[in-house]
């Protein structure tokens, strides 16, 4: 029983911690980019910025249900949140594309290469968000592709903090709170449960191939990104 306690605890600290980090990434442009902007933003970012907020309300109401063992409720809200996050991958991938174009009137073609940052967070949420789904009746697997997923939505966050000057940094931080699961489960366990073990490795060979795109830029992933911004 204590294990398990201890497990709750560590994983609402953890998205405690998830939600701090995001919030005070965006604490840092909130006003220059949505409460004073220079110019006019599109409309579908304060969508954004208000489906993204209350993602975290969401993901903290479902994680302290846990917590005080209130499973049955937890449950019960389970298929809104479903519904919440095919809505919040939906508002992500229009609100990319629409601010990619923006990006493209203001600096160029070339920026259109923007696209791939967030479509590859989303990508990485959805699939683990769907598996966590899929396996909702095992406690152990889903709570740790909860957990990826949750990690999945912190670059943007990441990327406004100072002193962070670079994308395989911002993907570093990310990482860092994946390895603190991990290290959770070496301390409790005693191994390293397989959902970290391939979630970690699969999201690693994603960055990487992240950064080699956006540094080789291979024609056909410009060709995509002109297509879809232009």
């Amino acid at each position: 029983m204590m294990q398990v306690d201890v497990g709750r605890s560590f994983h609402l600290a953890l998205m405690i911690a998830i939600t701090a980090i995001v919030l005070y990434g965006f604490s840092h442009t909130v006003d220059a980019d949505i409460i004073h902007p220079a110019r006019e933003q599109p409309f579908i970012l304060y969508v954004h910025v208000t489906v993204f907020t209350t993602w975290l309300l969401v993901l903290m109401t479902q994680t302290a249900l846990i917590w005080t063992h209130n499973a049955r409720l937890h449950r019960r809200l389970g298929w809104c949140a479903v519904l919440f996050a095919v809505g919040l991958v939906g508002v992500g991938l229009a609100t990319t594309v629409i601010m990619g174009k923006a990006q493209v009137q203001r600096l160029g073609p070339d920026a259109g290469m923007f696209i791939f940052r967030p479509f590859s967070d989303m990508i990485f949420f959805s699939a683990a968000f769907a598996l966590a789904i899929h396996w909702r009746k095992r406690p152990d697997i889903h709570r740790r592709l909860m957990v990826l997923a949750a990690c999945a939505l912190t670059p943007p966050a990441i990327s406004r903090i100072p002193g962070v000057p670079t994308l395989s940094m911002v993907y570093l931080g990310t990482d860092l709170l994946m390895l603190a699961a991990i290290l959770h489960d070496l301390i409790t366990l005693r191994r390293v449960h397989a959902v970290y073990r391939w979630g970690l490795g699969i999201g690693a060979a994603g960055q990487v191939a992240l950064l080699l795109v956006l540094s080789r830029q291979p024609a056909p992933f410009v060709a995509f990104a002109h297509f879809v911004t232009q």
